[in-house]
Formats: C-alpha cells, structure tokens, sequence
C-alpha cells in the first residue's frame, strides 16, 4: 500500500519525490547545450563574411568584367571627395589625403606584395582625384589595381 493521510491524500515526502523525478526530466545536460552553443558560433565565423568597405557609391556601369579576390584592399572614394581605405581584412578607414594613402598603400605592400588593390569610385567622383589615387598606388608598387564597376566583388574564380 502507499503511504496516505486517511483521507486518501499522499503523504508529503511522496509528493516531493515526485516533484524531483519531474524537474530532473526538464534539465538540459551543460555540457550539450555548451558544445551546441560552440557549434553555432563556428558555424558563424565560417559562413559570415563582413564586407570592408561600407562606403555607399554610386558606380558606373561597364562593359569589361574581370574577376576580383576576395580579400583585395580597397580604396573607395564617395561623391565629396571622401576617400576611405582598407587592407582588405578590417574596417575601412577615412583617408585625409593623398600622401596618406600613398603611405598606407606602401605599408600593405610591404606586407603582402601580391595583394590585389580595388578603387571604389562614385560616378560623380572627379576624374582628376582617381587618377591621382591610381598614381599613388603605382607610386607605392602596388601589384593588380582593379576599378570596381558595380556593388560586388565577385569570389575569385578557382
């Protein structure tokens, strides 16, 4: 027989062992939920591929189409004049001038002398400010220079 009041009712200690067997059923084991959690995360840092260069242009369309790597440096420059530059890993960064870009343009070459470089120009951009963009990539040796046509940079054909 079970253990009850004579009313019928179950004594108190059954009541509480029930409510154990209950709560031990809803638990999540931590170590899944941490190696779920791990999973996702990596899944993210795979998948994700953050664009370098938020700067918003309107580009000229074209005709010529070649490829771009992922990864190249990129120089854009908007309607005002702006210009901004990345590496091709971080952020871009606004560029006061165009010794400074020279400057930066000699430091990535330094470190990878094989890095693609991108100018990003706005249609309205004066032409004279590109062309002195192009000469100080050339100034600072830099290998392919490519001028983006268009919003994306297309992956690398491999």
């Amino acid at each position: 027989m079970s253990a009850a009041d004579p009313a019928g009712r179950p004594e108190p200690d059954v009541i509480r062992a029930r409510q154990r067997v209950r709560q031990s059923q809803l638990s999540v084991p931590t170590a899944a939920m941490a190696g779920l959690v791990l999973l996702l995360v990596t899944i993210v840092l795979v998948v994700y591929r953050p664009d370098v260069d938020r700067a918003l242009v309107d580009l000229p369309r074209t005709i010529v189409c070649d490829t771009v790597p992922r990864g190249a440096a990129v120089i854009s420059i908007d309607r005002g004049g702006m210009m901004r530059a990345s590496a091709g890993v971080d952020a871009s960064a606004p560029v006061a001038n165009v010794d400074e870009l020279e400057r930066f343009v000699a430091d990535v070459v330094s470190r990878d002398p094989t890095r693609p470089f991108v100018i990003k120009a706005d249609r309205n951009t004066r032409y004279e400010l590109v062309d002195r963009v192009i000469a100080a990539l050339r100034a600072s040796r830099a290998g392919a220079i490519y001028l983006l046509a268009g919003q994306r940079l297309i992956d690398e054909v491999g």
